[in-house]
């Protein structure tokens, strides 16, 4: 039971990391005219995008999906 809810938890950290990655990447890439609000927000969500994919991977070695 312990083991599925950390599998889960490396699952759904991967889908938000990589979904906060790309809405920021979107963001900054397509969008010519952003204010710094907007540009900031971008920035943040790539930032939490990789550290997210960084900490799922974290999770992998512990459960040894990495080797």
């Amino acid at each position: 039971m312990r083991t599925s809810m950390i599998v889960w938890l490396k699952e759904v950290t991967i889908d938000v990391g990589v979904a906060s990655f790309i809405l920021g990447f979107g963001t900054a890439w397509f969008v010519p005219d952003l204010s710094p609000t907007q540009l900031t927000v971008a920035v943040v969500l790539l930032i939490l995008g990789v550290l997210l994919f960084i900490v799922s991977g974290f999770i992998a070695l512990a459960l040894g999906g990495i080797e």
